[in-house]
């Protein structure tokens, strides 16, 4: 079975040239990177998601994520944090993930 290797979106039809550059890799160095531009609230607590990996065959990845939130030291203020995130991660997350811990730094 067959894989992706490339996928590029064009803003208008390609000529056999550029089909064939692009199917010889000519160029490469030409395109861009794509960006998306998401838009945020101006603040948010949420800094970095790792995730957690149990035995599992290669391939298979764990379905938990700790969440690590790093810049408050206040025990009460990550406690209010804690309960925050818990009660509205189910809106957040991926539906097959589970919230394994949330970690402050």
């Amino acid at each position: 079975m067959g894989k992706f290797d490339d996928l590029r979106i064009h803003h208008s039809c390609l000529n056999n040239f550029q089909i064939l550059s692009l199917a010889n890799n000519k160029h490469y160095s030409n395109w861009n990177d794509l960006i998306f531009h998401v838009p945020t609230k101006k603040y948010t607590c949420l800094e970095q998601v790792k995730f957690f990996h149990m035995n599992r065959p290669p391939g298979h990845k764990s379905n938990k994520f700790n969440l690590i939130v790093r810049g408050f030291d206040d025990p009460a203020v990550q406690e209010n944090i804690e309960k925050y995130i818990l009660a509205n991660i189910d809106n957040l997350k991926p539906i097959n993930t589970v919230l394994n811990k949330v970690i402050f730094k």
